[in-house]
């Protein structure tokens, strides 16, 4: 959200002061949502995205399918369904699907994972379920809660507003926007450059997700998906649209690109700045 809000902000200020506008030239948003109302159908992109990593078996999947239908209607069946189908993953990472759970910061009574499992329910409130149980943010926590530590970086301490730690619960934000779709398509993609990348290992904001949206936001196509390289291997695949808009896939990279692919980040970065084709 923070990256299209941003630029939506630089793009209103540059048509308000032409004689000296700020230097725009692309925006690159990665593993990004795209606010609510957006019309597309989550449910149904999170149970094809975690079937498609294997996440569960076929049999369930075609029982989702079959009872959940389009997720316009609920029933108690498909809820059911849908329970069983995090009882069959189980405790994993939905940054990462293909890496480890590491619970080493998990104070916060709003995402404390239950003893056994880890449903992918993000929504979850309070002792309900959610990803920052499987986040390592132990080492996060003891440098940000150190006194020098906070003294150096302007923070109240520990003593005042409390101990640090993953989704402490203490920020309250009130939603004052609803779907950005609107402002990709009429606002930003026909003023910059913009590149919406994806690792395909985040459970939490799906590729598929994204690469539908992208897809239905309407741009003609120029050059439909097709592998990209570095160092001769394949790093993801990509789909270019017209007006500079391109859709980007990550393999393997979770939810964070830079951190689980550091050399394919910064290649895909390099070619985005010096604005160089994939």
């Amino acid at each position: 959200m923070y990256v299209p809000t941003l630029a939506l902000q630089v793009i209103k200020y540059n048509e308000a002061h032409t004689s000296s506008p700020i230097a725009l030239d692309g925006i690159m948003v990665g593993n990004g949502v795209i606010g609510q109302n957006t019309g597309q159908n989550r449910e149904k992109i999170q149970v094809d995205y975690l079937h498609g990593h294997s996440l569960y078996d076929d049999a369930l999947y075609e029982d989702i399918v079959a009872e959940c239908g389009d997720f316009s209607h609920e029933s108690q069946k498909c809820d059911n369904l849908i329970t069983k189908m995090h009882d069959q993953i189980g405790r994993v990472n939905i940054y990462n699907v293909l890496g480890d759970c590491i619970s080493s910061d998990s104070k916060s009574d709003i995402w404390k994972a239950p003893p056994s499992k880890l449903h992918l329910n993000v929504s979850a409130g309070p002792g309900g379920r959610g990803p920052v149980a499987c986040i390592d943010g132990g080492a996060g926590a003891a440098y940000l809660n150190q006194d020098n530590v906070r003294k150096a970086i302007h923070t109240k301490s520990v003593e005042e507003i409390g101990e640090w730690h993953l989704c402490g619960g203490s920020l309250h934000y009130h939603e004052n926007w609803g779907s950005l779709l609107p402002n990709y398509k009429n606002d930003i993609i026909p003023k910059t450059r913009v590149c919406i990348f994806n690792g395909d290992a985040d459970a939490c904001v799906p590729y598929n997700g994204n690469e539908e949206w992208t897809r239905g936001i309407g741009m003609a196509v120029k050059e439909e998906w097709h592998p990209w390289e570095v160092n001769g291997q394949v790093a993801g695949f990509v789909t270019n649209y017209a007006n500079d808009f391109t859709f980007i896939t990550i393999k393997g990279a979770g939810h964070m690109v830079p951190e689980f692919k550091p050399v394919q980040a910064l290649s895909m970065f390099k070619r985005f700045i010096n604005n160089q084709p994939f």
